[in-house]
């Protein structure tokens, strides 16, 4: 009986050992395990970086590729024309002055040659006059072959009583057509038509 006891006794301290040997082991099995744990989260938190800055890259590169704005920035120019610089706006703001037409007809100043009648112009004393006296001023427009192609009264005397009288003799006239530059060309003459009961239808000479 004492024998077991001892024995028993004996046996206890190897038990004891094992036991603590066992407890390190399990705790430094933990401890390893909670390192490498510890290091796998690290990892991970790691990789998360990594891969938030590659994908931050890679938006960054993609932003220029997915501009769908210079169609529409080219669009807004096409619509849009470019404004007229100052220098046009104010050349085409001033109006051109337009040359002066060239007479027509030259005045008596500017001939070589004024025109003259081919016949004597006889116009009518008209009976509606009742033997009174007058005179009508008459612009002569005549053409480079010496027809009267107008005829207009620029004053009378007596408005209305001799200027019909007038305006029909001279219409019908034929002249030597005035000459520029030693050519028949257009030309206008002024003439003073006198009426009275003596000489009862006088040219005078042109006044201009």
């Amino acid at each position: 009986m004492q024998s077991a006891q001892i024995e028993a006794h004996s046996h206890n301290p190897r038990l004891s050992r094992r036991a603590w040997i066992l407890i390190a082991l399990s705790l430094s099995a933990l401890c390893h395990l909670a390192l490498l744990l510890l290091l796998a989260d690290v990892g991970a938190i790691g990789g998360q970086r990594s891969v938030t800055g590659d994908s931050a890259m890679n938006w960054v590169v993609s932003v220029p590729s997915s501009a769908p704005s210079k169609p529409a920035a080219a669009a807004s120019n096409k619509a849009s024309p470019p404004e007229p610089s100052r220098d046009r706006q104010s050349a085409a703001d001033v109006p051109s002055t337009p040359p002066a037409p060239a007479p027509s007809y030259l005045p008596r100043g500017l001939l070589q040659q004024a025109p003259v009648p081919i016949s004597e112009i006889d116009p009518v004393y008209p009976e509606a006059a009742g033997g009174l006296s007058g005179s009508v001023v008459l612009r002569l427009r005549i053409n480079e072959v010496g027809g009267v192609d107008s005829a207009e009264v620029v004053s009378a005397t007596r408005p209305g009583l001799f200027d019909q009288a007038a305006i029909d003799a001279f219409s019908a006239a034929k002249f030597e057509p005035g000459r520029a530059l030693g050519r028949p060309v257009k030309s206008e003459l002024v003439v003073e038509v006198a009426f009275a009961t003596v000489n009862k239808g006088a040219v005078r000479d042109a006044i201009r």
